[in-house]
């Protein structure tokens, strides 16, 4: 008789150890506790928790030997969302497919422009400097025509003839003296240009030699990613959320530590309280809402990353090439 006695009360004890919670005092007490100003209890808060399949209690000592106690909410599956976040992946990764593509001919298109710019002053004579020549032509012969019509009109008022000739006579002689100043630097000028020429033909020449790399890259990289994405989103994903209480033998119990954990690995954590610990009917939306941000594969970001070739950009000067993404 003993001895069934004592085998049942190691049947139990082992029963009680599996389920975590049966008699261990210290989840007792933090399921009783509760925040201030709340209507309920942590355990009438997570226990059977809305939007959680499964839910735990567990008890261990920390390294310093005090009681610390788990909560653990295993989710529901959410496949609305994953099949969401699935597509949006797949358009995002669409858009940057798109804009990669278009990221070469729109370099081809600049360097070719800086070749035209380059060839407009290989004269010697750059292209703001003709504009601002051709300007000072008009001025000039505008002004002419005005102080023509002076002369020829009736009002015979010999100062305000004479002031329009004296100011013509300025515009004329700082005419002469720009197209002066623009021929003596015409000789550097134009050596600066052939440089220039020279430069911009080899950047074009450079570049057009990463055609065909840079479109087959932007094809390989596409499928590359749409593989990660359907492996990513065709598998099953655990996502947890856990709560730590540290049990003080005075204080009011409060969660220690707050995280969630996407295929068991820590994906988002809290300092503040969340709401559902004040309304259990929030859990459900507050694990939604977390799950889509974590769930989702950055796909405009893993292109980026795993495109190979860096194509160069700088505002002076707008392109300089590509080159095999360092690793």
């Amino acid at each position: 008789m003993k001895s069934i006695r004592a085998a049942t009360l190691i049947l139990l004890g082992v029963l009680c150890a599996a389920l975590s919670a049966c008699t261990d005092s210290n989840i007792t007490a933090v399921k009783n506790g509760s925040l201030a100003r709340s209507d309920f209890t942590f355990g009438e808060a997570l226990d059977d928790a809305k939007g959680c399949k499964d839910t735990a209690w567990e008890r261990h000592d920390d390294g310093n030997g005090r009681p610390v106690v788990t909560y653990i909410c295993t989710a529901q599956v959410f496949d609305d969302i994953t099949q969401e976040a699935r597509k949006k992946s797949l358009a995002d990764l669409e858009i940057v497919t798109r804009e990669k593509a278009s990221a070469y001919p729109e370099m081809i298109t600049a360097l070719e422009q800086k070749l035209t710019a380059a060839k407009a002053s290989g004269d010697g004579v750059s292209l703001e400097q003709k504009q601002k020549l051709e300007a000072a032509a008009k001025a000039l012969q505008a002004y002419q025509a005005e102080v023509d019509e002076v002369l020829k009109s009736p009002i015979d008022n010999a100062y305000w003839k004479r002031t329009a000739q004296q100011q013509l006579a300025q515009m004329q002689q700082r005419y002469e003296e720009l197209k002066a100043q623009i021929e003596k630097e015409a000789p550097t000028n134009q050596l600066q240009a052939e440089g220039a020429i020279a430069k911009a033909q080899q950047e074009l020449d450079s570049a057009l030699s990463w055609e065909k790399k840079y479109v087959d890259a932007v094809k390989t990289t596409r499928s590359s990613v749409e593989k990660e994405i359907g492996d990513h989103y065709g598998r099953a994903h655990t996502f947890k959320l856990r709560i730590q209480f540290a049990v003080p033998n005075k204080s009011a119990i409060t969660p220690s530590a707050i995280e969630w954990l996407l295929d068991d690995r820590p994906v988002a954590a809290s300092i503040l309280m969340p709401s559902f610990l004040y309304d259990p009917k929030a859990m459900e939306a507050s694990l939604r809402d977390i799950f889509k941000d974590k769930v989702s594969i950055d796909a405009r970001g893993r292109y980026q990353e795993a495109f190979p070739i860096e194509c160069y950009y700088r505002w002076s000067d707008p392109t300089t090439g590509c080159a095999v993404k360092a690793k």
